[in-house]
């Protein structure tokens, strides 16, 4: 007949609560709101279960404080570029029609707006491109696309000075 073996951890529950009792307040209260008794007694029943449990608290704090980290960063990159965008256009659609114009005019003159410009165009382009069967085979076929890009990288157009009349 085979002899069956119950497992027998190394502390008992009554000597992990004890022990818990002995902690500091604030310790006491994480560890009896947070965890599971039971898995309290099998993390301390071996150096081994020991270290494996520890090293996944900390591989769960890396993950929460990189995703606090991604948060913060979007929640301060959209309050901050919508905010500036916000005031921008908010200041531009109280201008009269002259003065509207005079602002885009005076946008245009800027090199580095003009370089911006260019690298949403050519972004956009490789989207409307890449989603047309058409124009991808001509942009293959010709390459106005990398023809724009180096154009671009080359600071080629980003100097011009637009007039009015």
């Amino acid at each position: 007949m085979k002899e069956n073996k119950e497992y027998t951890p190394a502390h008992s529950y009554d000597e992990v609560m004890r022990a818990i009792m002995k902690l500091p307040e604030d310790k006491k209260d994480i560890i009896l709101t947070s965890l599971d008794i039971a898995k309290i007694v099998t993390a301390l029943d071996s150096e081994k279960n020991f270290a494996k449990t520890i090293d996944a608290c900390d591989k769960y704090i890396n993950c929460w404080a990189m995703v606090r980290d991604a948060l913060n960063e979007l929640y301060n990159l959209i309050n901050i570029t919508e905010s500036a965008t916000d005031n921008v256009m908010s200041d531009y659609d109280r201008l009269d029609a002259s003065q509207k114009k005079e602002t885009a005019l005076r946008l245009l003159n800027n090199g580095e707006f003009q370089r911006d410009c260019c690298e949403i165009l050519i972004t956009d382009m490789e989207r409307v491109v890449a989603n047309d069967s058409t124009l991808k085979g001509l942009d293959n076929l010709f390459g106005l696309t990398k023809y724009f890009k180096k154009f671009l990288q080359l600071g080629i157009g980003v100097d011009h000075q637009y007039r009015m009349k």
